[in-house]
Parts: structure tokens; sequence; C-alpha cells
């Protein structure tokens, strides 16, 4: 009865273990890994996102609704045009609280000078199993209209290249197609 009993509490504990593991993050990169805290450009400036861009970052996002639309797929609905100021700052919040867990890595694209969001770059998990990390990003309207997409997305390719220990990286809707993305 003791070895039945002892097995179970065995058992119990192997189970919790697994479960424990499986709510725990994995975290992206390495622990020895330095994370980049900022990428300084002659176009723009990089920095971790945090809540203290937030009504900066609203400012974008509301001004570039339609423009936004598809970021995320075609089949994602940010951002609405419901979206309010605490709105944004919840998910400030949550993209920084995810940043120092290094489950994923958001970062705030700035003008030169930082008065001003015109952007952000999301680094995510890969959700296909062929890639380790999948990255999006967005430009505001106005830098769209300035040409700052095809330099962003340029910069950042080089910058994941050269600085982040990925070897397989995926930009969907921009090296492969949304249609190809969504049916891997």
């Amino acid at each position: 009865m003791r070895m039945k009993a002892k097995a179970i509490w065995v058992l119990l504990f192997i189970i919790i273990s697994v479960i424990h593991s499986l709510a725990q993050p994995r975290t992206l990169v390495p622990d020895n890994f330095a994370v980049p805290d900022s990428l300084v450009t002659a176009d723009f400036i990089l920095r971790p996102l945090s809540v203290k861009y937030t009504e900066k970052d609203y400012a974008a996002v509301m001004q570039s609704l339609d423009h936004l639309k598809g970021v995320f797929g075609p089949k994602s609905d940010w951002p609405q045009p419901t979206l309010t100021l605490a709105d944004d700052q919840w998910d400030l919040e949550w993209h920084e609280k995810e940043f120092a867990k290094r489950t994923s890595f958001t970062y705030t694209v700035l003008n030169t000078d930082e008065t001003e969001v015109i952007g952000c770059v999301y680094i995510y998990p890969a959700s296909k199993r062929d890639y380790e990390v999948e990255i999006a990003m967005w430009v505001s309207q106005s830098s769209f209209d300035k040409g700052l997409d095809k330099i962003l997305f340029r910069t950042v390719k080089n910058w994941v290249t050269k600085a982040w220990p990925f070897k397989a990286v995926a930009y969907p809707g921009r090296e492969i197609s949304w249609e190809q993305w969504l049916s891997k």
C-alpha cells in the first residue's frame, strides 16, 4: 500500500511539474544574450516599447487606422477605431512585461529627436515550426508616405541578422505572403 501511495505522489509530482513548465513562458533568447536596448540610425531610433510612450504611440496608431489594417495578417482587426488611450496603455504594459521576461521583444520606432512615435517592431516566437521568430512592423501613414517603411524593414532585417541569435526568421506579409504563411 505504501508503494502505491508513493507511486501516486511521484506521478502527481511529475504531472504538476509538466503543467508548471508548460505554464512558464520560454524565453526567446538564451539567458546570456544581451538584448539590444536600442538601434540608432540616421532615419529613426528603436527603443524598447514602454508605457512612457503611450500618448505618442496612441497618436501614431489613431492617425493611421486604415493604413495599419492587416499588419498582423488579413484576419487581424487591429487597430479598432474604438481603441482608447487606456487600451493602448494596457497593450504597452503587456509588451513591456514580455520584454522583461524575454518572451518577445517589441520596440517603438521614434523619429530621430525622439519626440514622435512613428512605428513599432515586434519580435515574436514563431507560430510555424520551421522558424524561430516572426517579425512584424509598421510605420505611421505619414512615415510610410516618406518612404520609411522600406527603410525600416531593410534596417531591421540587417539588425536582426547581425545583432540577434536567430537563424530562422520569418517576415510574414513581407518576404512571405500572408496566404503562404497562413497555409503553412
